[in-house]
């Protein structure tokens, strides 16, 4: 009898657990791809918005708004994040289903981490991204959440006294991306032999 009850109780234990996993997949939706290329303009579909980092000098489209810490420098079109917390982000009031950011820079651009509504999804050192024209840097771009207002932002990891440029963000509205291989570099080889430049 002891043993029935033990199973009993398990089976409505899991079955708890599978209806708060579903809930929370719908509420947060799943994390999993990030598409790292040198630039957005690599993509079969490049970003359908964009902002740039300096929201002083260009305002962001309508529906997205962009924040930094007062410690950044705007640059241009950029920011350069110089401390360790330093960071930028770009809020989306739009239905998107994928956000991502464009780091620019001299060979000394530094190591940072991107969150998606608070949670980290990438950490590296953005020079070694990708390297095209003299530039440093490449497109990290997050996919594969439930469409709807998202936050994306990016935060300086500076115990390398190196600065992080962030020169854009990108959004997707609607429609999931495909697919991608495992995250990190060598996924992104792998995406851009597939996905060749036009």
């Amino acid at each position: 009898m002891l043993q029935v009850l033990i199973a009993f109780a398990a089976g409505i234990a899991v079955t708890l657990q599978g209806q708060f996993m579903g809930l929370l997949d719908r509420t947060l939706g799943t994390r999993e791809s990030v598409f790292i290329t040198y630039g957005s303009r690599f993509f079969e579909q490049p970003p359908e918005g964009r902002a740039h980092a300096n929201a002083e000098d260009v305002p962001p489209p309508a529906g997205t708004q962009v924040r930094y810490s007062p410690e950044s420098i705007g640059y241009g079109l950029n920011r350069v994040l110089w401390w360790e917390g330093s960071w930028i982000e770009l809020s989306t009031d739009l239905p998107v289903a994928a956000l991502g950011v464009q780091f620019l820079g001299a060979p000394q651009i530094g190591w940072s981490r991107i969150l998606l509504d608070g949670e980290e999804v990438w950490r590296g050192n953005t020079s070694e991204l990708g390297y095209n024209l003299g530039q440093y840097g490449g497109y990290v771009e997050v996919s594969g959440f439930h469409p709807g207002p998202h936050t994306l932002g990016v935060e300086s990891l500076g115990w390398d006294y190196r600065p992080v440029t962030v020169a854009s963000f990108g959004y997707r509205p609607g429609e999931q991306l495909p697919a991608v291989p495992e995250r990190g570099v060598d996924s992104a080889h792998a995406w851009r032999q597939a996905h060749p430049a036009r």
